[in-house]
């Protein structure tokens, strides 16, 4: 009976033990992506360092870019889009009016089980195409 007992084990042992060897690579990915993303605290920062007001287009694009950010189309502000989302924040709503242009991105940043967390930042620009602001939110989504 002990002997059976010690086969089964043995038995079973080694399946687990195999997956558990294969599922160790993909745990420390994880954990190594989950601690090297960024947050929107680091994001935030090297905004307010690297892209004060006044920068031009070329240089928010690149920063779009080495963020890793994807982003849409640098485009012309229309009148219906000034009255919706973004543009009713207290600190872009007082500058409304020098606002020309706008781009805006996203990144994901991390997941949890059932939940994903983004980034979503948008850049306003003035007539000569120079940053006026920006607004970053970061966001849960569940599937």
């Amino acid at each position: 009976m002990k002997q059976l007992v010690k086969g089964v084990l043995a038995s079973l042992a080694a399946p687990l033990i195999l997956v558990g060897l294969l599922g160790l690579p993909f745990l420390l990915h994880e954990a190594w992506e989950f601690m090297t993303l960024p947050t929107s605290e680091n994001i935030e920062r090297r905004i307010k360092t690297e892209l004060p007001k006044g920068t031009d287009k070329a240089k928010v694009l690149d920063f779009l870019k080495s963020q890793e950010f994807s982003y849409g189309d640098f485009r012309k502000v229309t009148a219906r889009k000034k009255s919706i989302s973004d543009y009713q924040e207290p600190h872009i709503k007082s500058q409304i009016d020098s606002i020309e242009y706008d781009v805006g991105g996203w990144r994901w940043t991390a997941s949890w089980g059932f939940w994903n967390s983004y980034i979503t930042v948008t850049f306003f620009f003035d007539k000569d195409e120079k940053l006026i602001d920006y607004t970053l939110r970061e966001l849960l989504e569940s599937p």
